[in-house]
Parts: C-alpha cells; structure tokens; sequence
C-alpha cells in the first residue's frame, strides 16, 4: 500500500509545473493568521531576532539552542548564555565600533533574506523532489 501512495505522489508532484508547486507550498508553508498575530511577548525569540536582521539591526544573541540556526556570528554578535557581562561587552562593543556594526548590519539582512517565504518554498520544493 505505502508504495501505491509514494506512487501516486510522485506521479501528481511530476505533473505539476514548478510554479504550481510553489502555489502548493506557498499555501501551506504561510503562517496562520494566529501566529502572525500573537502577543509579541510570547513569540518565539528567532522570529524576533529574523525581524531586526531584516531591518538591517546587527542582533546580539545569546549563543544557545536555536538563535545559532538565525544569527551567524557576522550579524552582530553573540554572548555566553546567561553571562550579563558578557552580554553587556557586545553591546558596547558594538555601539562603540561604528565599521562593524555597520557591516555586522549589512550582514544581518542579507541574512534575514534567507528566511523569506519565497526562499523557504524553493528549499521546501527542492527537499520534496529529490524524495520523489
């Protein structure tokens, strides 16, 4: 039976124009108009840290759990997880180095870009071929 179903899949997905593809992803990758709406103080910090990339904010993270995935090290900076000394030398490392916050800038959105929808359906497109 699971082979039957991979089949049907592969064929329908083959049919289907690049386009049409993305139109499918696109639909389904969106995020619900719940999440885009919540309380941003509970969102979740990534989000957050994609946000002020995109404005060109060098973001100063802590270097932990998913925030090493959005926020190279070029993009601004990243502190010891739970160190507020640490914390604070970055911020003022920054503020005090005009060229490098201006090029961890220019990096941050460039690296926000990664994360547009658009780019997300084309990797989402690229996985699900190469299963099929």
């Amino acid at each position: 039976m699971g082979s039957s179903i991979y089949g049907s899949i592969q064929k329908i997905w083959s049919e289907l124009t690049r386009t049409q593809r993305r139109r499918s992803l696109c639909k389904h990758a969106q995020p619900r108009r719940s999440l885009r709406s919540a309380d941003p103080r509970v969102r979740d910090v990534r989000h957050a840290a994609v946000e002020d990339s995109a404005c060109g904010k060098p973001v100063v993270a802590s270097d932990h759990g998913g925030l090493r995935e959005v926020v190279p090290r070029d993009c601004g900076a990243r502190f010891v997880n739970g160190d507020e000394r640490d914390l604070a030398k970055k911020i003022v490392c920054l503020i005090d180095n005009r060229t490098a916050r201006l090029q961890a800038s220019a990096r941050a959105r460039q690296n926000a870009e990664s994360f547009g929808w658009s780019k997300i359906v084309d990797r989402l497109d690229e996985v699900y071929g190469s299963f099929l």
